[in-house]
């Protein structure tokens, strides 16, 4: 891999540190960014590429200042209230439910297990001269 010389800087949006702008030397030119702390970021959709684009300032000038990173928002815990809670009207039957049920399913595999064991015990009848 080159290492392409950097042309701009942004924050890195894992850890809102100052992160360096490149550009691939080859291909689409597709921007990437290196962060010291969260290493290197080679997305490639256009959204990000357009924000890269639009929030990227030069080397030499001030980057603006830090937002909350995503990773810190992600991780900061919900109020219980705002918790979500599954309804139990919804709620998928529980393992020990499903297998004691003697529904059309259940009667349905028992009627096929036992025309299979009929025609295996034909065949081995037919195939052995007629011993058992």
């Amino acid at each position: 891999m080159a290492n392409n010389p950097a042309i701009a800087k942004i924050r890195c949006d894992g850890c809102g540190d100052a992160a360096e702008v490149r550009q691939q030397a080859n291909g689409k030119r597709l921007l990437y960014t290196v962060c010291e702390t969260c290493g290197c970021d080679r997305r490639t959709g256009d959204a990000l590429q357009a924000l890269w684009r639009e929030n990227m300032v030069p080397l030499d000038a001030e980057l603006p200042e830090a937002t909350e990173p995503a990773e810190a928002q992600a991780s900061t815990p919900a109020t219980p209230g705002d918790e979500w809670k599954p309804d139990p009207e919804s709620a998928p039957e529980s393992e020990t439910e499903t297998e004691s049920s003697s529904g059309p399913g259940s009667m349905l595999g028992l009627g096929l297990a036992a025309v299979l064991a009929v025609g295996l015990a034909v065949l081995g009848v037919k195939y052995s001269g007629g011993r058992a």
